[in-house]
């Protein structure tokens, strides 16, 4: 749609920026103890930390899974000048991640992205509401705070912190 560039640059679904991160995933699965924290802690560090672990635990059995009834895969190849449009949603590490393409003639006119970065860190989303209510007795554990929940929220984004 024409109002595409502005969906993946801020996304907002139902008039609203949504968290995508491993500590939805992991709520929305009814985990017993990441309610208990939330309801103690709220959705700072430590649910979203004990999220991220239960999810690498939850992968490495996926993995072992998945490595036991691997086959071999000779993969396909598209004939011709193929067109089309194509879309993919998946719950990476960070939160999920959707890719469209379109292709005409076997070539790609359109790519598009829209990461996980743009819902966690949008101007109204997770991030903004997360630091409002952050307080700390000086300025260096503020900024070690904001440090931790930045890279609890998504580790792989470059940023810079100032406090005022």
């Amino acid at each position: 749609a024409a109002s595409a560039e502005a969906f993946i640059s801020r996304p907002q679904w139902q008039g609203a920026s949504h968290e995508t991160t491993a500590l939805t995933r992991q709520s929305a699965r009814q985990q017993a103890l990441l309610r208990d924290l939330c309801d103690r802690h709220g959705n700072g560090l430590l649910p979203r930390l004990i999220a991220r672990l239960h999810e690498l635990v939850a992968s490495i059995n996926d993995m072992r899974q998945l490595a036991e009834t691997l086959e071999q895969d000779t993969g396909s190849a598209v004939g011709g000048r193929a067109s089309g449009l194509g879309l993919s949603q998946v719950e990476a590490a960070r939160g999920r991640l959707i890719h469209r393409v379109e292709i005409t003639d076997g070539q790609i006119d359109r790519y598009q992205i829209v990461a996980p970065t743009e819902w966690n860190f949008h101007p109204r989303g997770l991030l903004p509401h997360a630091l409002g209510g952050q307080c700390a007795a000086d300025k260096d554990t503020l900024f070690k705070q904001t440090q931790l929940l930045v890279n609890a929220i998504d580790p792989c984004v470059d940023y810079r912190i100032q406090i005022h």
